[in-house]
């Protein structure tokens, strides 16, 4: 007979998260390749966007995708979109501030 006040088991009792699928381990030659990447896809688009976007806003960007990337099963796969994502992100929200901006000082005037 089956109890009344037991609820179902509706999931299971482990449930994968993203960081179970990113690999345990890489050799050392697969480090300093992914390493290598990195500092190179970093590097570039420090160059391309550092005249229009302040310097720590743009690191911070860069650092929000690549967190997100290494949860990842293939963080190089995903960090150049990423990275692109999260710069465009910075974008529009410095647009915004400026358009924030500049209603206010019409408003003062």
């Amino acid at each position: 007979m089956e109890r009344m006040n037991e609820e179902p088991n509706r999931f299971p009792k482990s449930v994968p998260t993203f960081t179970d699928l990113a690999p345990d381990r890489w050799n050392r030659r697969s480090e300093v390749l992914i390493g290598a990447f990195r500092k190179t896809l970093l590097g570039a688009l420090l160059d391309a966007h550092a005249g229009e976007l302040p310097a720590d806003l743009l690191m911070g960007a860069l650092n929000e995708a690549e967190a997100l990337a290494s949860l990842t099963p293939f963080p190089e796969l995903f960090l150049p979109a990423l990275a692109e994502e999260k710069i465009s992100g910075v974008r529009s929200w410095l647009n915004r501030q400026r358009q924030i901006r500049n209603q206010e000082v019409s408003l003062a005037a």
